[in-house]
């Protein structure tokens, strides 16, 4: 046997033997409410992971004249 024909036969046997010896039958650890999510290399978790956060401003204009236009572009008073 070459070297690569032995490598392939290891793996189909260690396949075997895990799905054999109940490797992949363990229980998941990944439920919510019942269901069980499929285990994946792409996505780590079944579950969003996020985070609220806010930032808060302020300030203050002295000595501005500024007018109030709606929205139809009519003046409606300015602020002294």
């Amino acid at each position: 046997m070459k070297s690569g024909s032995k490598i392939l036969a290891m793996a189909i046997c260690l396949i075997v033997m895990a799905e054999t010896t109940g490797v992949f039958a363990a229980e998941p650890t990944r439920t919510l409410n019942g269901h069980a999510f499929i285990p994946s290399e792409v996505v780590r978790s079944p579950f969003a992971l996020s985070y609220f956060s806010t930032r808060t401003g302020g300030g203050v204009a002295f000595n501005l004249k500024t007018p109030f236009i709606d929205l139809d572009g009519q003046y409606l008073s300015r602020l002294v």
